[in-house]
């Protein structure tokens, strides 16, 4: 991930200097030039040892310089003419660095993509429910279901006309375009259209106006820029009569096709247009595989970036967008099996076992690697302020923790459509029907709790009294304070613990002291 205001280090590698054309059109990028058809200048090379961003390798005589290279590459961020003749054996080196072939003939939109699509930080929220208005004149049922959706029942009318919109503007920057993601469901006999009006900044000037139709929303719909800095109004259309669902409506800075949210990362959506996020970084292609998942977030995006980096293994990264900051990696069955599957298939690609494998996460995210953890044999589980009992989390919202976290109501009646002690029972077993039946006799449990946690405060004896009569290695800390009292420390020794097991399982780093 890039910093937003650091320039971006582009090295290309190619017989033509790129730079005589490009001039002073690069604005945040610089640009350092070698001559494939030339000796290579060791001085150059070695002075360019990791401070290059983006690797351009436009001519055939530069794939002489792939191996020289390679080893400081960062995934994802090489690049290659498409024109180029690829043996089996570059190909396979490429690959092992996610490379991108692209069309290079004009350097100025090569030029484009870079600046544009791999330059700045991930961008991305979502425009929830809490400020939308909905028709006065519409007579059917409405009801509100937290951040969830807002379900309207009832006739729409034979022609399109406005049932919501959201009632504050997002400003869209000149330079890029968008990808916009409405959550919604619909019943067989109700259309919707999708509505923009984009507005210039410091004026009223209206720009233009969409007609986005539901046919066009099956995948996230590309708003490209109108070349001016300007506000985005939205606003949903619907005809016929029957049942219709609103939920939240995503929109991320577009990277086209290198990527959802960073370079790299991609997006699952269920059938319910419900959405899991993930990238997945190979590193330096030895064991193990770092999966963490994501805490609650209200941004979209990927978190955890920097610190599984560090670390220097290959990682994955899993993110959840739904509700207002995630719903703790549970779901349909069918997302459920693509994140089980999504974690299988990198292993895969790595040509790993389930033993060279390490899932972690903290608060929502322990859920996570505990839940799905459970399906694989992994090398070791590391997880930070355990939550695994949901139903319990959000019962605790009343008496424990008033108004702490109210959206692990919403979580409870998205999950289980209810609120009473039954469904929050059930809620609980989701969990502990899948952790009762792993296998962990060769997997070693690293867990930092708070003593006195008011979100989830028997998770760590629970999970210790399924424990108990296993064979398992189990290392752990309590912290004094509540949920969100002491992160630093659950944060220090989470990293700790990590760094010691990559030490003693694959003498990776140096063993540190706990």
């Amino acid at each position: 991930m890039n910093n937003m205001n650091k320039l971006l280090n582009v090295l290309q590698i190619g017989d033509s200097d790129w730079r005589l054309s490009l001039g002073n059109k690069s604005e945040k990028s610089n640009w350092f030039y070698l001559n494939s058809d030339e000796q290579g200048d060791k001085k150059l090379i070695n002075s360019l040892s990791g401070k290059i961003d983006i690797y351009l390798f436009t001519s055939q005589s530069s794939l002489k310089f792939l191996k020289e290279f390679l080893p400081g590459v960062p995934a994802y961020h090489l690049l290659y003419n498409s024109n180029l003749l690829i043996s089996d054996d570059i190909y396979r080196l490429l690959k092992t660095k996610k490379s991108f072939s692209v069309n290079m003939e004009n350097p100025i939109a090569v030029l484009n993509i870079v600046e544009n699509d791999f330059s700045g930080k991930q961008l991305g929220a979502k425009i929830d429910l809490n400020r939308v208005d909905i028709n006065s004149e519409f007579r059917g049922k409405i009801a509100f279901n937290g951040h969830v959706n807002v379900s309207l029942n009832g006739f729409f009318g034979e022609i399109f006309s406005q049932i919501l919109l959201w009632q504050y503007n997002i400003p869209l920057d000149k330079q890029f375009d968008y990808e916009l993601w409405p959550e919604f469901e619909t019943s067989p006999n109700v259309s919707i259209e999708l509505r923009v009006n984009e507005i210039q900044q410091q004026s009223s000037d209206v720009i233009r106006e969409l007609r986005i139709p539901q046919s066009k929303l099956n995948k996230p719909f590309i708003l490209k820029s109108s070349g001016k800095d300007s506000y985005a109004f939205f606003s949903i259309y619907a005809r016929g009569s029957g049942c219709l669902k609103i939920g939240p409506l995503h929109y991320r800075k577009s990277r086209h096709s290198f990527g959802q949210l960073i370079v790299g990362g991609s997006r699952f959506a269920d059938s319910n247009r419900k959405e899991i996020l993930t990238y997945f970084d190979p590193g330096d292609l030895q064991p193990p595989l770092n999966v963490y998942f994501s805490g609650y977030r209200t941004a979209e995006g990927f978190e955890g970036y920097p610190m599984m980096k560090s670390l220097a293994s290959p990682f994955l990264l899993i993110a959840d967008p739904r509700v207002e900051g995630g719903s703790f990696y549970l779901g349909t069955e069918e997302l459920e099996k693509f994140v089980q599957k999504k974690i299988f298939d990198c292993l895969k690609e790595l040509d790993f076992k389930p033993n060279q494998l390490i899932l972690s996460g903290l608060s929502m995210g322990s859920f996570g690697a505990l839940y799905y953890g459970s399906a694989f044999k992994a090398d070791a589980i590391v997880v930070g302020k355990p939550l695994v009992n949901i139903g319990n989390i959000a019962k605790n919202e009343k008496i424990l923790r008033p108004g702490g976290f109210p959206t692990s109501l919403d979580i409870l009646n998205f999950l289980i459509n209810g609120k009473h002690s039954e469904q929050i029972e059930q809620l609980n077993k989701y969990f502990w029907k899948k952790f009762n039946q792993a296998d962990f006799s060769n997997t070693r449990l690293a867990i930092s709790y708070m003593l006195n946690d008011d979100y989830d405060p028997s998770a760590y004896q629970d999970i210790l009294s399924v424990l108990k009569n296993k064979k398992v290695s189990l290392i752990s800390k309590g912290i004094p304070g509540r949920h969100n009292d002491n992160s630093k420390a659950i944060n220090d020794w989470f990293i700790r613990q990590f760094k010691n097991i990559l030490s003693i399982d694959f003498q990776r780093g140096k063993k540190n002291v706990q």
